[in-house]
């Protein structure tokens, strides 16, 4: 079972290092962006852990803890060993944060329209697709898109009420 707990400074390199790893889906973040993105109090930086890693095998970033309209953002997940469930314990961990936690009304992301792995989880966790943000983000000499997906509380109370029947 995947450890979660806030990140630290100290975890910035291993953090890093998985952005490179994971470079074709995300834009990294140097040190600066990443200890900037802590000191914000409308962000969260969370790393995650097992019990045989010491370093972070992956974070996430969500923003919008002051969001007045409720509305979260999980900005980036990345997570270094696939296939072992962590992504889907994360998402889950992500949404009850929300939810339950928070109280918020809605949870949504963006990920690139070739990344049917990520997409194939946000959709198997009740997540919808929204639209698309055709060519808005350049890298190299391409410029790529993004669907827009979200879930609301609604629909989060449904999904966790049908897990738990």
């Amino acid at each position: 079972m995947p450890i979660i707990k806030p990140t630290k400074p100290d975890y910035i390199p291993a953090i890093r290092q998985l952005e490179v790893a994971d470079a074709e889906w995300i834009c990294p973040y140097s040190r600066e962006e990443h200890l900037a993105w802590m000191a914000d109090p409308n962000n969260a930086h969370f790393s995650v852990f097992t019990e045989e890693n010491p370093d972070p095998v992956g974070f996430f970033l969500i923003r919008g803890l002051e969001n007045a309209n409720r509305s979260l953002e999980l900005k980036r997940i990345v997570v270094g060993l696939k296939g072992k469930g962590i992504g889907r314990h994360c998402m889950q961990w992500i949404k009850q944060y929300c939810f339950e936690d928070l109280a918020f009304h809605r949870l949504w992301l963006d990920v690139f329209i070739d990344n049917k792995r990520a997409q194939s989880l946000y959709l198997s966790e009740g997540f919808q697709i929204e639209g698309t943000l055709r060519e808005s983000i350049k890298q190299g000499d391409i410029y790529r898109s993004l669907y827009l997906l979200s879930i609301l509380e609604n629909e989060y109370a449904i999904k966790t009420r049908l897990q738990t029947d």
